[in-house]
């Protein structure tokens, strides 16, 4: 790409002239590129989740219920479609803010992993360039720098341990800011950043969806239009 771009009107230009538009030219994509709003995939055909989306918008967007409040904590079991409302909430949100990210986490994430998280949150929000070797502590030191003065989307997928949401979680968000967090922890106490939020947080319980919206969801994948197989159909 450097390459292309220096030879597009530039044949003429001295080396040290071409060095500093090429720099240029990289700031300027680095600004525009969080401004591209990209979705996050969610499978076509869900079904059973437009309640609760519904709910979970109308508390975090209202400005009577938002006044206070930074948005979300989703808990509930494995399978119960926390990831998949995170996911339809920051497709929803994101478009109404400049800076936004998304972290999901694995269980067996570990500091090497919360480091690399941080770095993918500051290259989506929009931060300058950092160096990608700098330990977690001081990327989470330039995340809070960055995030203190503006208003950011941020989503926390798949917390399962308090370091994890300690180590990506900037103490201080702007108040304009929203936090979206899943768990299938209804709480996470051992957590100092959890504590500072907690308060600000609408705790959802996740609902897994009911027998109608799976068999809807069966028929949607099934591969030939037959009817129900006849030892499902028995479990009515």
């Amino acid at each position: 790409m450097k390459e292309q771009l220096q030879h597009i009107h530039l044949s003429a230009v001295p080396e040290s002239a071409k060095d500093r538009l090429w720099q240029l030219a990289m700031r300027v994509v680095v600004r525009a590129v969080p401004q591209v709003f990209t979705p996050v995939y969610v499978e076509e055909g869900l079904f059973g989740h437009e309640e609760q989306l519904s709910a979970l918008l109308s508390e975090v967007l209202q400005p009577e219920i938002k006044l206070g409040r930074l948005g979300a904590w989703i808990h509930g079991l494995g399978g119960s479609g926390k990831t998949t409302l995170a996911k339809l909430l920051f497709n929803r949100l994101a478009p109404g803010f400049a800076h936004r990210a998304f972290i999901s986490f694995d269980p067996g994430d570990d500091s090497k992993q919360v480091q690399q998280h941080l770095v993918g949150a500051l290259a989506a929000l929009g931060a300058a360039s950092v160096n990608q070797q700098l330990p977690a502590a001081q990327l989470l030191a330039i995340l809070q720098d960055f995030v203190r003065d503006k208003a950011v989307l941020l989503v926390i997928d798949n917390v399962w341990r308090a370091e994890q949401l300690d180590g990506v979680l900037p103490p201080q968000l702007h108040p304009g800011s929203t936090l979206i967090t899943t768990s299938r922890r209804r709480s996470l106490h051992a957590s100092k950043r959890y504590k500072a939020v907690a308060d600000k947080l609408l705790h959802h319980p996740a609902t897994a969806i009911d027998y109608g919206a799976a068999q809807q969801l069966l028929r949607f994948w099934a591969e030939t239009p037959d009817p129900m197989p006849e030892c499902l159909a028995q479990l009515e």
